[in-house]
């Protein structure tokens, strides 16, 4: 076994503890990644199990969902990928089930008592809370995604790149919620030029990678 050279590509094996292996079946059914891309997994398994349940949003469709997976508990042990998938339907059923609860849906109606009445935090039908809620949500998820990508770009100086983005999209999402200042147009104009600097720099920056830094602008890099 020896460590493979950097122009070579081997094969990629994910290797996940095998309550979170579910992220893995979801990862392989849209795109295996790279060998030397980061293994986004665990990422998938926890964001597919809230966008899953903020698509329910429903307390008692999760109850049933709940109800349907201990009826074939036992058979979904038969096989590793049927485990796989059975972690998950157990985490998309927690999930929907607290998500429901908070939003005090049960099965489209109203909670049938005072106690889980109170749980309720979040309205649906207040649309400028949700939309707040779901641009917060989708941002932070492009956050958390480009800071993932600087950690495997960390031996590189376009890992400054990727942080840029990142501080980028946090910046106007505050700006956004609480009204734009000085301080958000300064910090996200300087995420962008640190974009534009560091975008396909390596081991050493050079003048003329910044073709690729103002293509990176639009996403064309």
């Amino acid at each position: 076994m020896e460590e493979p050279e950097h122009e070579e590509l081997p094969p990629t094996l994910l290797d996940n503890p095998e309550k979170l292996q579910g992220g893995q079946e979801l990862v392989s059914f849209f795109q295996m990644p790279g060998y030397r891309s980061w293994d986004p997994s665990r990422v998938v398994f926890f964001s597919f199990a809230a966008f899953f349940a903020i698509i329910m949003s429903d307390a008692g469709y999760a109850l049933m969902m709940g109800l349907v997976l201990l009826y074939y508990w036992k058979d979904m042990a038969a096989s590793e990928t049927s485990r796989r998938l059975r972690s998950l339907a157990v985490t998309l059923t927690g999930a929907s089930l607290v998500w429901g609860v908070l939003v005090g849906s049960y099965f489209g109606a109203s909670a049938p008592i005072a106690a889980l009445a109170n749980l309720k935090i979040l309205d649906l039908q207040d649309f400028d809370a949700m939309m707040r809620f779901s641009i917060s949500f989708g941002a932070l998820h492009l956050v958390l995604a480009n800071l993932m990508m600087a950690w495997v770009r960390r031996r590189y100086l376009e890992a400054w790149a990727s942080v840029g983005w990142a501080i980028a999209v946090l910046s106007a999402l505050l700006g956004w919620l609480q009204g734009f200042h000085l301080l958000h147009w300064l910090i996200f104009s300087a995420s962008l030029i640190t974009v534009l600097a560091m975008t396909n720099q390596k081991q050493q920056w050079q003048l003329r990678n910044l073709i690729g830094g103002a293509l990176a602008l639009t996403n064309h890099h």
